[in-house]
């Protein structure tokens, strides 16, 4: 696990510093939606993965089972927040 938290760490890095080309920057976004993780990370994080899901380019498989999103400790329904 240290290891892959290390590389998260340093693909956060990357994202934060505008260094990830588009297809890296999803695939990160892809990577930590399901880590479960992002909704619990800051809003930059968030709202990329919304706005990525939005646009049918990245997946999440508590949003499709249940219509809505764990986003820091509270159920949201994502269509409500646009």
């Amino acid at each position: 696990m240290e290891n892959s938290m290390f590389g998260i760490l340093e693909k956060m890095d990357r994202y934060s510093n505008k260094l990830m080309a588009e297809d890296e920057k999803i695939n990160f976004i892809q990577e930590i939606v399901d880590l479960n993780m992002v909704w619990d990370m800051h809003s930059k994080y968030i709202g990329e993965a919304l706005t990525l899901i939005g646009a049918g380019k990245v997946t999440s498989k508590e949003l499709e089972d249940t219509g809505f999103l764990t986003i820091k400790g509270k159920t949201v329904d994502p269509k409500a927040m646009h």
